[in-house]
């Protein structure tokens, strides 16, 4: 089948920004026809991340057409029946416009403790949270007993925009992900992660769908990448542009796009044949160059694939 290729952003790990400069960030978003904005979530911790749901208002109201989503919630971390409000809320305010994508977040004992959860939990927390979450956007009442959560007789209204539902995406490169996908998601959204992993994604998460009798859209697999266009070939990522949780198994190189416009393109393209179809990439390099990134992305590579 033809893929649909879409391409959205993220500002950036440790972009520190006003309302103001965030305003800035969708006007480069809308200008260039990118089709999403996609912020990061953290509690807690040395990087300056906003709130996501709270930030996510904010680029609703500023943008009538971006898409926007999460990139990734950390779903064990929250109350499932308020965020279910939250989102609903987003997605109703926005025409649509949301695209939820859950995680298990950070592997950090002291952001668990302090949002006064048990780590060890996380996992099965996190799955009992999708399949209520998605019950309180499609039914009208909703009782539901389990090992974390109870509610009983609970109607959410207004309903998500989207019918039946927002698609709720997975993100991870793990094979609980992956598991998690082919369980109860709608479409996957990994990082740091080569075009073979993201072929052998496929493969396990579409096995897994098929035991529970369940299909994942095709179109519904997506990566991050971090990118840099430079006027010359780069053979090596400077240490200098590493992201937070770097892997160390491989070179960096293997899942960014650095280099120059062509270069750029073409690893974009052997991820595509490798089956992934929704991006969000990432400046690389100095804070203050993002936006001038952003905008020469926009204007050199969003055109070849967004047709």
């Amino acid at each position: 089948m033809n893929l649909k290729i879409r391409i959205g952003f993220n500002p950036g790990f440790r972009t520190l920004y006003s309302g103001l400069q965030l305003k800035q960030f969708i006007d480069i978003g809308d200008k260039y026809d990118y089709d999403s904005i996609w912020l990061s979530d953290r509690f807690i911790g040395d990087d300056p991340l906003l709130e996501p749901t709270i930030a996510l208002s904010l680029i609703a109201a500023y943008s009538t057409k971006l898409k926007f989503g999460t990139s990734v919630l950390a779903l064990p971390l929250r109350n499932p029946v308020i965020l279910a409000k939250q989102l609903a809320t987003l997605d109703y305010l926005s025409n649509g416009r949301l695209l939820p994508a859950f995680g298990l977040g950070q592997h950090d004992p002291i952001q668990y403790k302090a949002c006064g959860v048990d780590i060890k939990t996380r996992g099965s927390r996190a799955n009992e949270s999708i399949r209520l979450i998605r019950r309180l956007w499609t039914e009208e009442k909703v009782t539901h007993q389990g090992s974390f959560f109870s509610v009983e007789g609970v109607s959410l209204l207004p309903k998500p925009c989207q019918k039946p539902a927002p698609a709720i995406w997975i993100g991870g490169r793990s094979k609980a992900a992956q598991r998690r996908t082919g369980m109860l998601g709608d479409g996957w959204l990994t990082s740091q992660t080569t075009p073979n992993e993201i072929s052998a994604g496929i493969r396990f998460i579409s096995s897994i769908a098929k035991s529970h009798n369940r299909n994942i859209d095709p179109n519904h697999i997506g990566t991050t990448m971090g990118f840099y266009i430079s006027k010359r070939p780069l053979r090596d990522l400077p240490t200098q542009w590493s992201t937070p949780n770097e892997r160390t198994d491989i070179s960096p190189m293997e899942y960014t796009a650095i280099g120059t416009v062509d270069q750029i393109a073409t690893k974009i393209k052997v991820f595509i044949k490798a089956g992934a179809s929704k991006f969000v990439v990432r400046p690389l390099g100095r804070s203050e160059e993002h936006l001038d990134q952003l905008s020469l992305f926009g204007q050199e590579i969003i055109p070849i694939f967004h047709k």
